[in-house]
This record gives C-alpha cells, sequence and structure tokens, in this order.
C-alpha cells in the first residue's frame, strides 16, 4: 500500500465498447474503485455477482494502468441471473468474456462460473485481501454469502459490500448489523458502498490516517458528475437516433409521396390512353358506317 492516498483519474476502457457500463447502479463508485487498488494493492480480489462487469472491470482497469501483475482478479458469477432479478441469455457472459480479453487480457484474471458457495472451495482460507460481494441482495443471501466467505479473507482483508444504503434491499440492515461489531467505511452515494474489515483494524487505522473518510463528498461528487456526463451523452445519443430516425421517416415519407405520385400518373396515363383508344375505335366504327352507307348507296345507283 501507498503511504499517502493518491487520486488517479480512471478512464476505463471498457466505455469505448460498452457504454451501458457507465450507465450501472455501480457506476458512481468506479473513481473510488479504481483508486483502491492504486493505492493499497491487494494481491487477490475476489467479486461476488459481476454481471456486466462495472466494478469487476474497475478493478482490472487499475492493476492495468499500474502494472500490478501479482494482483489476481476473479470474478465469480453464473452469468445467469436469478429469481430475485431477472434471467438472462448467454450473451450475457459472452459479451462479458469478450470485453475482458480484449481490454485486459494481459492480467491474471479468472472468471468462475459457478454458484457461490461453490466457488468457495477454490479458494485458501485467509488468501483474499479484497472480497466485493454483490449478489442477491436478500438479508438471507448476503447473509450466507459473508458467513461462507469469511474464512477466506486475509488477516487484514476489507469486504466490499453495495447497496448498504437504501430500504430496498436487505444488505442495508445487515451492513448495519456488522458496523456494530466491526470497523468500517461508508459511501453513501449510488446506494450505498461499504467497506468493512472484518479480521483486522491495521489497513482500517490506515486509510483513516490518510484522511479517506474526510474523501466521501469527493467521491459522491466525482461519482454524481461522472454519471450525469454519461447520462447526458446517452441523452445526446437517443436524441440523435431519434431525429436520425425522424429525418430517416421524413425521407420515407417522401419517397411514398412521390411512389404515389408517379403510380397516379400512370393510371392517369393509363385511363387516358385506354380513353383514346376507345374514341378511336368509335371513329373508326363510325368510318366504317359511313363508308357502308356510301357503299350500299352506289350500289343503288343513286
Amino acid at each position: 500500500m501507498l503511504p499517502k492516498w493518491r487520486f488517479k483519474p480512471a478512464v476505463h476502457e471498457v466505455d469505448a465498447f460498452n457504454p451501458e457500463i457507465a450507465l450501472a447502479p455501480w457506476a458512481g463508485h468506479r473513481q473510488f474503485a479504481y483508486d483502491y487498488i492504486v493505492n493499497i494493492r491487494p494481491h487477490v480480489v475476489v467479486e461476488l455477482g459481476t454481471f456486466h462487469g462495472c466494478a469487476f472491470f474497475s478493478f482490472c482497469q487499475a492493476a492495468k494502468d499500474e502494472g500490478l501483475d501479482w494482483t489476481t482478479l476473479h470474478a465469480v458469477d453464473t452469468w445467469l441471473g436469478t429469481k430475485h432479478d431477472t434471467f438472462y441469455g448467454e450473451e450475457v457472459f459472452e459479451t462479458f468474456r469478450n470485453l475482458c480479453s480484449r481490454c485486459y487480457g494481459g492480467l491474471p484474471t479468472r472468471l468462475v462460473r459457478k454458484l457461490f458457495n461453490e466457488a468457495v472451495s477454490d479458494f485458501a482460507d485467509g488468501s483474499i485481501d479484497l472480497l466485493h460481494i454483490d449478489g442477491t441482495h436478500t438479508y438471507g443471501a448476503v447473509e450466507e454469502d459473508y458467513a461462507n466467505w469469511l474464512p477466506k479473507m486475509a488477516p487484514e482483508g476489507v469486504v466490499f459490500l453495495h447497496d448498504v444504503f437504501t430500504e430496498r434491499h436487505g444488505t442495508t440492515r445487515f451492513w448495519r448489523e456488522l458496523t456494530l461489531t466491526h470497523p468500517s467505511l461508508l459511501f453513501e452515494h449510488c446506494f450505498g458502498l461499504g467497506l468493512l474489515f472484518p479480521k483486522g483494524d491495521k489497513l482500517y487505522r490506515h486509510l483513516v490516517d490518510l484522511g479517506l473518510p474526510g474523501l466521501a463528498p469527493f467521491y459522491r461528487r466525482i461519482g454524481e458528475l461522472e454519471m450525469a456526463v454519461v447520462q447526458e451523452r446517452a441523452a445526446g445519443l437517443a436524441r440523435t437516433e431519434a431525429d436520425v430516425n425522424r429525418l430517416l421517416a421524413e425521407k420515407d415519407e417522401e419517397q411514398a409521396r412521390q411512389r404515389q405520385a408517379m403510380e397516379d400518373a400512370v393510371r392517369e396515363a393509363r385511363a387516358e390512353a385506354a380513353a383514346s383508344k376507345q374514341q378511336a375505335e368509335a371513329w373508326w366504327q363510325a368510318a366504317q358506317d359511313a363508308q357502308w352507307k356510301l357503299d350500299q348507296l352506289e350500289g343503288k345507283g343513286l
């Protein structure tokens, strides 16, 4: 870990390939997550519940930018969804895997496609420096995840818990209970990100000495500004798309009007041609009748 907290503006490469990542509920914490990896430089990072990868790619980006080739990054998820949120197709995992390979292929990343309680046996006790729990947000689910993975935490390991500052999820109640007996730090914005120090307070005291609690409003403001920019960009793209669609629709309407005018002109020409033909036939018949009458008169010597 560094002796002084260093802020390093993050540029997430994955945003260029999947802009929706920057709109995820977790996105407001990306700068802090990036800076945490830059400053603390953990050896083993494990995330429970990755989905599109908003948080995980922040960890990866920091490790890549800092050249932390000793930091192993593990994403644990089934990438199938849950009954508490929604189920989704294989394309979510394929997109995540492709982005991970494309942007962070040089890092020691590992995608663990298992249930959390199945994957826990893949890790040695006392080995995880940073555990990010962001799976099912019911009280029972997060309590089970925490209990199962606690033995895997390093002596000075930290647990990140998302959605701890909202009454919508059981994680908030569980977080409040944990903070009664363990040192903790809280970032309240974007539904709340809690840092828990369940096995020791050395790292906690170090972060306090660095002034991290006082930086919470700073990271909140950064998160809000970044998300506002992204949302405005998305709105601008939506407006642009709407304008393009409107122009295309107007073009289609104009082409339709032109086609209709051409079809009307063809019908009128055909009608005129038919009328002319009928008139010519009538004239021809009249001429034939007149010629017949003349022939009759000549035959009678008149």
